[in-house]
């Protein structure tokens, strides 16, 4: 039988597994592996983005240098993206200038088209300037970049006080074949 697909039931009933539509990905992520990627600043606060928790979340150390103020999300695993939301602390201001970068796991290549460990493309590159927004929405215009993994916040300005309280991937639904 397929594994997560069907439940075998005490009585020996056969029964679907429920697959869920438009679910946020980003709640399950230790299920694929997935977590913090790689973070600049204020590492013990970043698993706090994908908590389900809008009380708890990640800003960086603004005693930090800036160019360290950024954190990288990793799935776990591809997801067809509907829509991509970060949410901010409602008790404070946002992030007024950021980067948000997001790739779908493909690596760089060298001249010779050899993949290179650990390395990301990221496809999708957008530059939130004069936010004022506590939740702020990216949604795919191409096709091609509809498939994520990886999401990275890079903070380009700030103030004291500034929070990224969740990063919100909502997914077309379950993965039943993963």
């Amino acid at each position: 039988l397929p594994r997560r697909a069907v439940e075998v039931q005490s009585d020996g009933t056969i029964r679907p597994v429920r697959a869920r539509k438009n679910i946020n990905a980003a709640l399950n992520v230790d299920r694929f592996g997935g977590g913090l990627r790689s973070i600049g600043s204020n590492a013990l606060d970043g698993p706090l983005v994908w908590d389900g928790d809008y009380t708890t979340g990640w800003s960086p150390d603004w005693d930090d240098k800036a160019e360290d103020w950024w954190i990288e999300f990793d799935l776990g695993r591809a997801v067809s993206l509907r829509q991509l939301r970060l949410v901010f602390d409602a008790e404070a201001p946002p992030f007024d200038l950021f980067d948000l970068l997001v790739s779908n796991g493909e690596q760089k290549r060298t001249n010779a088209r050899v993949p290179i460990a650990g390395t990301l493309v990221y496809r999708i590159k957008e530059r939130i300037k004069g936010n004022r927004q506590h939740v702020v929405v990216y949604e795919p215009q191409a096709k091609e970049h509809s498939v994520i993994q990886f999401v990275r916040v890079q903070v380009l300005g700030g103030v004291p006080g500034a929070r990224l309280v969740e990063i919100e991937v909502e997914a077309l639904g379950d993965n039943l074949v993963l």
